[in-house]
């Protein structure tokens, strides 16, 4: 039977994380597992930038509760909380080498100690390390161990825990990948954007209506809300309430669109009206000083999501409903 203090533990965690209902009941699921065999898979988080990979890895990490030699959870004397391992975060683009892997952050932040560790972008991880990574996180093994240079590094997966996030799975080695439980973020509803704008704002009130615009012009994404949050309580100052009016003119001040496009969104669609018959990715590129690459994975999937254009074998087009975009967009100097 799990331990009253862990139950109460999992029974809170991520109660404060807004939206992906999916991934958190999954996570605690294998938390479960977790505190009956002190070992979790290796997790890997996948969703698009601004979605909360990184709040829910170090919520998770808050899960990874020490243990005693008697297995019992270490507990805060102040508090009566379990306690939780160590949580190092790094960017897979830090971790350049092997050595780097071993020498920079093993030895120093992992090797005998227990703790969580965090490797944000793993689609950047490079070939050498991601192969040290194929020994070092061995399916179902309870210790493992890596050699470099004659020093051999040991790992015990009941105190070293792994979690891994990146926003291109497809780009991730699938062996690597194979070795992971992929844990699937989703796009957030109006609602769950509403509710981190208000956490992130505790105390400010807004007009209804005003908290639906702001909504749209988030692109669903976590980060933006807590910016914008933080844009909101900067604006207001000592005031506590947000009126249609006050959100009318803070877009004014910072350039907010519709729909939250950008500069460069708007110039696509605007280049787009003035060639009907429809623009190749390159000449895009050449008109806007964009890489190909930055244009489809950046400003494109925006406007195709909301209708704004199309891509046929003509090329690139403009949307009825991106012409009209711009018709109002023109029409008003300060944002509706």
């Amino acid at each position: 039977m799990m331990n009253e203090k862990l139950n109460v533990l999992f029974d809170s965690l991520f109660e404060n994380i807004v939206g992906q209902a999916d991934a958190k009941r999954k996570l605690k699921f294998y938390m479960g597992g977790y505190a009956a065999s002190r070992k979790a898979p290796y997790f890997m988080l996948c969703g698009a930038k601004g979605q909360g990979k990184t709040t829910l890895a170090k919520e998770l990490g808050n899960g990874y509760c020490l243990f005693n030699s008697s297995d019992e959870p270490v507990v805060d004397a102040t508090t009566g909380k379990p306690v939780a391992k160590a949580f190092l975060e790094i960017n897979a683009s830090a971790i350049k080498s092997v050595s780097s892997l071993i020498n920079g952050l093993i030895i120093p932040y992992v090797q005998d100690k227990d703790v969580t560790v965090f490797i944000d972008e793993a689609h950047e991880l490079k070939d050498d390390v991601t192969n040290a990574l194929l020994t070092i996180l061995a399916p179902g093994a309870d210790n493992t161990q890596y050699t470099l240079e004659e020093y051999t590094c040991d790992f015990d997966h009941k105190r070293q825990s792994f979690i891994f996030a990146t926003s291109e799975s497809q780009k991730v080695f699938s062996p690597l990948m194979d070795r992971m439980t992929r844990i699937d973020l989703t796009d957030y509803t109006s609602e769950e954007m509403a509710g981190i704008i208000r956490k992130h704002s505790y105390g400010i009130k807004y007009d209804p209506i005003a908290l639906d615009d702001i909504v749209t012009v988030l692109r669903a994404n976590a980060r933006s809300a807590a910016k914008t949050a933080f844009d909101i309580k900067i604006y207001l100052q000592t005031s506590m309430n947000l009126t249609l009016d006050n959100w009318k003119d803070l877009k004014n001040i910072l350039g907010i669109k519709p729909l939250g496009l950008n500069a460069t969104e708007i110039n696509v669609l605007r280049y787009l009206k003035e060639n009907s018959s429809g623009t190749s990715l390159t000449r895009l590129s050449a008109k806007t000083g964009f890489s190909k690459e930055a244009l489809q994975k950046d400003f494109e999937l925006w406007l195709m999501k909301h209708n704004l254009m199309t891509i046929e074998t003509s090329g690139r087009h403009i949307t009825s409903l991106g012409i009209i975009y711009l018709k109002e967009l023109d029409k008003s100097t300060v944002i509706p």
